[in-house]
């Protein structure tokens, strides 16, 4: 089914073409010695010129189209392609197996949340604090997580911890725990 933008993009194809075969022809009429009665043949050569016109923008806009195809195809082929190879997805997947329901939910609130506070993390997460530490241990172990130490905070006596999903795993992991269908 051709669209608006076709028909608009064909017309100003056909448009273009005519003006030059016209630009052409009348050049031509200028120079060369013409017999008598040419006149009459112009009605004709108007038809024929439109019609050619017409099927040459349609081969060009064909040609175009076919062309952006090929590249819609080839960014569809880059984007399946995966920054980790098979082998790294079976480490990762063996990884996410050993995991209970509690390490897997840190674990997919940090991929969408990127970086965040130790504190700031337990608390939304409603995990008590054995429970938490139980599992970013886990995850830790695994290697799926990385804890960041901040420089220690005036007002409180301890050093700022932040969590975050270790960037070797990142991809990996969205891609096992969000499947996307395609």
């Amino acid at each position: 089914m051709r669209t608006p933008r076709f028909y608009r993009r064909f017309m100003k194809a056909t448009v273009r073409t005519v003006s030059t075969y016209l630009a052409i022809g009348s050049v031509i009429l200028t120079f060369l010695p013409l017999p008598v009665g040419w006149r009459r043949y112009l009605p004709f050569g108007t038809a024929v010129l439109f019609v050619i016109s017409a099927y040459r923008s349609a081969w060009l806009l064909q040609i175009q189209d076919e062309d952006e195809k090929d590249e819609l195809r080839r960014e569809i082929q880059k984007l399946k392609e995966r920054p980790y190879n098979e082998a790294h997805r079976k480490l990762t997947e063996s990884k996410l197996q050993g995991l209970d329901t509690t390490e897997r939910q840190l674990l997919c609130y940090l991929l969408h949340h990127g970086q965040v506070e130790a504190t700031d993390l337990q608390r939304d997460c409603r995990l008590n604090s054995p429970a938490f530490n139980k599992a970013i241990q886990a995850l830790r172990r695994e290697q799926l997580v990385s804890d960041v130490q901040e420089k220690p905070n005036p007002d409180r006596a301890s050093v700022t911890y932040f969590w975050k999903v270790n960037p070797e795993f990142r991809d990996a992991l969205q891609d096992l725990l969000y499947p996307q269908n395609g």
